[in-house]
């Protein structure tokens, strides 16, 4: 049986839709993923997804990591800048109490 042009027609379309949307997903979780790297927070590596099982094993991980993350980075996230303000504080601090020292003297 030989397919007609609009039966190729719709068969192209039928393969070209889902590769579309799965393109589209792939692009936005692509950039999703960034934001934390742009922002100055470490971003995990993530593993080649080559089928089915290493994509579920890979959304496993990546869904635990991703709440391990955001539950512990609530806590660290700003100890750290924390650490951060209370070294440029001390710093100011130090700087202007030599300044008013040298000034007096």
């Amino acid at each position: 049986m030989k397919l007609t042009s609009q039966q190729k027609g719709a068969a192209s379309f039928a393969t070209v839709m889902p590769q579309g949307v799965m393109d589209l997903f792939t692009g936005v979780h692509s950039g999703f993923d960034a934001i934390p790297g742009m922002l100055g927070s470490d971003v995990r590596e993530r593993g080649k997804v080559d089928g089915l099982a290493s994509g579920v094993r890979e959304a496993g991980k990546g869904l635990v990591h991703g709440w391990w993350d955001g539950i512990t980075g609530l806590v660290t996230e700003p100890i750290a800048g924390g650490q951060k303000e209370v070294s440029l504080r001390l710093t100011i601090c130090t700087g202007k109490t030599d300044l008013r020292e040298l000034w007096v003297s």
